[in-house]
């Protein structure tokens, strides 16, 4: 009597790890984990972008990300669309693939920068033109806050249009003052630069 014993092979399984996060347009490393009830070696690994926000390309030439590595163990995924991305997982040993795993990366806004110029001096009494700007590494449409944030004691001030970028801002005291400048893209707030004039 011949007896053939006939092993079945259990699929590996991907373990890409929990849902992750990352600012938009910075890259985040992906590592892969696997198990396999039999121990066997794996050999081949497969990532890939299965979703992404609304407006995201992941088809065709212009792709909203870049993914390296994808048949590594040890990729790395950069998006350049804010929200969230499905990602997947597939691993192989010798005798084939695992089923593919999803997994969510969601991409943060980043905080803006704001620019209130150089400091200078200034007349009294004369009105100061402001020329704010600001920074934002999303490309978001930016709003403006101007603040007062220092004066000379027993001073007054006219600001006019505190809520642009070109404000103008009137001194009725001479000595030492401080605007702060924030910008805001809809999501956060940059911290503020200050702009610091003398009134003479």
């Amino acid at each position: 009597t011949v007896v053939v014993l006939v092993r079945h092979n259990e699929r590996p399984v991907a373990v890409p790890g929990p849902d992750k996060s990352v600012k938009n347009g910075q890259e985040l490393a992906l590592v892969a984990g696997s198990t396999d009830v039999e121990g066997d070696l794996i050999v081949d690994w497969d990532w890939a972008v299965i979703g992404g926000p609304g407006g995201a390309s992941i088809e065709g030439d212009d792709l909203s990300y870049q993914l390296s590595g994808a048949q590594a163990p040890n990729a790395s995924f950069r998006p350049f669309a804010k929200g969230d991305w499905s990602l997947s997982l597939r691993v192989a040993d010798e005798s084939g693939w695992s089923a593919p795993v999803a997994f969510t990366v969601h991409s943060e806004n980043n905080a803006p920068t704001a620019l209130a110029g150089a400091n200078l001096t200034v007349e009294n009494g004369s009105a100061l033109a402001l020329h704010g700007g600001g920074s934002d590494p999303d490309e978001d449409s930016l709003s403006y806050e101007w603040t007062l944030t220092g004066q000379p004691q027993g001073s007054s001030y006219e600001f006019v249009d505190n809520d642009t970028a070109e404000a103008t801002f009137t001194t009725m005291g001479k000595g030492l003052w401080t605007l702060a400048l924030r910008v805001y893209d809809g999501e956060d707030k940059s911290t503020a630069d200050n702009l610091v004039f003398i009134a003479t």
